[in-house]
């Protein structure tokens, strides 16, 4: 049953009959903030109650009263500083975090949401940004076109992306977008090789060399058709420490490469030598099979854009 409403005559009937009056209840909304947080110069007063709820730092920081104590008016306030922060960010990650908040992670703020969520040991943070990297930046990566392609600039733009979030990933445990960055690896290798050139799967190995227990994600990636016959972990661990896994891979995919090539000649010489025992009508039909193989094996940009 609902308790009935507080009314002056309520009040009045309790002082007479002698009984306790009623307490207002006290919610966090009436209290003043306790916490100062100073970002990029800024400002902003917030609960403890609140940022010990999502933040692991802050609840550690505040239990152990870790941080710059302001005294006034003999009372103590705490302040945290992130100086070469944006004041906008903070702000959007407190937005984030307030309850019944509509503010979302979404594509366009992910990445510097990550960041801020990582900092601060934030796990429901860091769950929603593995999310939107797994379902939402990583499948806009995937490369499109043929196997020999030269690399255009639009391509370099999103291995770059690419290769930022497999480090960002890797680096906050996000253990979804780890894993689908390891499959677009085996994917980019088989799909469209010439995208890693040498320089990028140098940084794809320093990158995964920093954590060991991704080694064996990244054999599985490679496959067979990339790796030497290892045998034993020191065997690989060698070939990471000392940059030799690059420029093996390297060598496979040129290798590839030339046996992709000679494929591509054989189908073009197959396709001649039909129409030139074809009749007129289908002649045509096989010019258009040539001009396929040789945009293929040539990729003039004018055709290369079109499919891209």
């Amino acid at each position: 049953m609902a308790n009935p409403p507080v009314t002056n005559e309520t009040v009045a009937t309790q002082k007479r009959s002698g009984s306790p009056p009623l307490k207002k209840t006290c919610v966090r909304s009436s209290l003043d903030p306790d916490v100062v947080i100073v970002v990029g110069g800024q400002e902003f007063q917030e609960y403890s109650q609140s940022l010990r709820c999502w933040s692991e730092y802050f609840d550690k920081a505040l239990r152990s009263r870790i941080g710059r104590i302001s005294k006034l008016e003999g009372e103590e306030t705490l302040y945290f500083e992130f100086p070469y922060r944006d004041p906008k960010e903070w702000q959007m990650i407190v937005d984030m975090m307030a309850p019944m908040s509509t503010k979302r992670v979404n594509r366009r703020n992910v990445m510097r949401a990550l960041s801020w969520f990582g900092e601060l040991s934030c796990p429901m943070g860091l769950h929603a940004c593995d999310i939107v990297i797994s379902r939402e930046l990583l499948p806009a990566l995937v490369f499109r076109g043929g196997l020999n392609y030269d690399l255009t600039k639009k391509e370099q733009t999103k291995l770059n992306s690419f290769l930022d979030i497999l480090e960002a990933s890797l680096d906050y445990n996000l253990s979804t977008a780890r894993s689908v960055c390891f499959s677009m690896i085996n994917y980019i290798l088989w799909r469209k090789p010439s995208v890693f050139l040498k320089i990028w799967m140098e940084c794809l190995i320093w990158i995964v060399r920093d954590h060991k227990d991704c080694y064996d994600d990244l054999w599985k990636s490679l496959g067979k058709d990339f790796l030497p016959p290892l045998y034993s972990v020191k065997q690989k661990e060698l070939l990471m420490e000392n940059n030799m896994l690059a420029d093996f891979i390297w060598l496979k995919m040129e290798a590839r490469a030339s046996a992709q090539k000679e494929v591509t000649i054989s189908r073009m010489m197959d396709h001649v030598e039909t129409a030139s025992i074809s009749s007129s009508s289908s002649v045509s039909v096989q010019k258009r099979f040539v001009k396929d193989d040789l945009v293929r094996l040539y990729a003039p940009s004018k055709w290369r854009q079109a499919e891209i």
